[in-house]
Parts: C-alpha cells; structure tokens; sequence
C-alpha cells in the first residue's frame, strides 16, 4: 500500500510540475511585459506595492490562523505562511483550484497531531469566510453604484450568484453539522465515511476566533483594492478609488468563476476594460493591470515555488 502511496505521489509531481512548465510558457509574453513595465514604472510605489503583498501574505496567514483557532486547535503563523504559499501554486494548476487546493501539504500540520478532519475543517473554515468577506465588501459598493446610476449589472450578477454559492456552501455545511439530509445521503452512499464525518460534527466552534477570521479576510481584500490604486499611482496616472473598487471586485467574482489556471487571461481582459471605462487609455489600463497581477498573483506564486522546491529538498536530503 505505501509503495503504491509513494506512486501516486511521485506521478501527481511529474504531472504538477508540467502543468506549471505550460503555464509558464503560456504567460511567457505576460512576464516579458511585467519585466519592462517595472523598469519604467516608479520605485518608490513599487516598494510599497511589495511591502503590501508582504501585509497580504501576513493576512491569508492569519485568515488560516484563526480558523484553526476556532476549532481549537495552534499553528504556528510561519507554518501558516508556509502553507498558504504552497497551495496558492496549486490552487493555480487544478481544475477549482480555490477549493481541491485546500487537500494539499498537509503531512506538516498532521506531524504536529492536527487529524485530517480538523484540517479539512480549518481549511473548510478559511475559504467559506475568504467568500464571506467578498460579500460583505461588495454590497455595500454595489449598492452605492446603484443609487448614483453608475451600477456594472454584470457586477451584479456575479455578486448575485456569489451569494447564492455561499448560501449552498453554508447550507450544506449545516446540513451535514446536524446530521440531516447531505448527513444520511454521505453515510448511506459510503459507511467508511461515517467516523470521519462524526469527528468534524463532534468539533466545538468558537465565536471570537471566527470574527477575528473574518476581519483578516476584510483586510486581504482591502489590501487588493490598495494594489490596485498603487499600481495606477505607479504608472503615473491619477488613481480613481471608485475604477479601483470595480476592478478588484471584478478580477475576484472571475477568480472564483474560473474552473482552470485561476482566470488568466480573462482577469486583465476584464480589469482593462473596467478601468478604460472609467476614463483610463487602454495602455494605462493595461499597464496598471498588469502591475497589480504582479502584486498580488506573480509575487506570491514565485515565492510558493521556491516553499514547495525547499520543501523537496528537504524531501530528498532526508
């Protein structure tokens, strides 16, 4: 059986690492832009741009944080930051990847005496309340943009349809917590799963932690937001908060819509075009664009390639 382990892991690597040698090749023009747009772009923002993905990191970390906390349970924040990182890079390369990401690198925390459903359970926790605070920093913008006539309705759509995907997510959830329909239908489909589901019911919540959680999440958004007005400011353009606001909220909904390599390609079509709406040339809109992608997608892919390489270095030298 740990032969046949041991397989599998050594094929989801080899298939893991040329997913990532495609996408790279795939966005090969987008980093060649990147690189010319950073030499003429100003340094002093790009250095602040950087000291917020740093706070950015820092947030996701503390998002996972407290939500182990709220069932309990202490990690410590660089194993945290560790984690996020490595599976940011695959929540790249798989199909959802936002959500089946949440499955990986976990022999580190189970080293520490955290079980798989606790994992599952913080993590389950660490991405419902990432959509959570989406939610809850885009009605209130949407709404603002209705009344004063400026409203995106496909914006709205996808905010709608959001909403409707974090109520099924919730709704699910409770549904197996008080073991009622989606309870009985998992059991009686496969009774080997019927332990492990009873642990994740049996785990107690606590409410303090969960806000704590949520604020870290705000912050990751707002971080966002703050990139993109950085990424315009560096360019040397006037940064309009509202375009911002727009744009951020826009590359998020299609992030989570996206069912492979996290929305390329569509992300800078869509933040181009809302920026440009709002009075921006198409080379500024482009550019910023661009620049924030660096910010907020390139650098912390970068630095969870080279957390994964370490950690098969680690692998082998052991």
């Amino acid at each position: 059986m740990k032969g046949w382990k041991v397989v599998f892991q050594l094929v989801l690597a080899i298939t893991l690492l040329g997913l990532a040698v495609y996408f790279v090749q795939q966005q090969q023009f987008e980093l060649e832009r990147i690189v010319d747009l950073l030499a003429h772009a100003d340094k002093g923002m790009v250095s602040i741009g950087l000291i917020f993905t740093a706070i950015l990191i820092g947030s996701h970390a503390a998002l996972y944080f407290f939500s182990f906390r709220a069932i309990e349970k202490e990690v410590t924040y660089w194993e945290l930051i560790d984690l996020f990182l490595k599976r940011n890079v695959i929540s790249v390369l798989l199909p959802a990847g936002g959500f089946t990401s949440l499955s990986f690198f976990n022999k580190g925390l189970k080293n520490k005496g955290l079980t798989a459903e606790q994992i599952y359970l913080a993590s389950y926790l660490y991405a419902t309340i990432g959509l959570i605070s989406v939610v809850i920093v885009g009605i209130p913008f949407i709404g603002i943009m209705y009344f004063v006539g400026h409203l995106d309705y496909t914006l709205l759509i996808g905010m709608v349809v959001l909403i409707l995907f974090l109520i099924v997510l919730i709704l699910l959830f409770y549904s197996v917590w008080k073991q009622k329909w989606l309870y009985n239908y998992l059991v009686n489909k496969s009774p080997k799963l019927e332990q492990s589901i009873n642990r994740i019911v049996e785990e107690k919540f606590m409410l303090k932690p969960l806000l704590w959680a949520l604020l870290a999440s705000i912050m990751i958004e707002i971080i966002g937001v703050i990139h993109m007005y950085i990424s315009l400011e560096a360019i040397g353009v006037q940064p309009d908060i509202v375009a911002c606001i727009l744009a951020y909220i826009a590359m998020i909904i299609l992030l989570l819509a996206s069912p492979f390599l996290r929305g390329m390609g569509a992300i800078e079509v869509s933040m181009t075009f809302i920026l440009m709406k709002y009075g921006y040339t198409a080379s500024e809109a482009a550019a910023s664009t661009l620049l924030f992608r660096f910010f907020e997608f390139w650098v912390l892919l970068v630095l969870g390639m080279i957390a994964i390489a370490i950690d098969r270095v680690r692998f082998f030298v052991a």
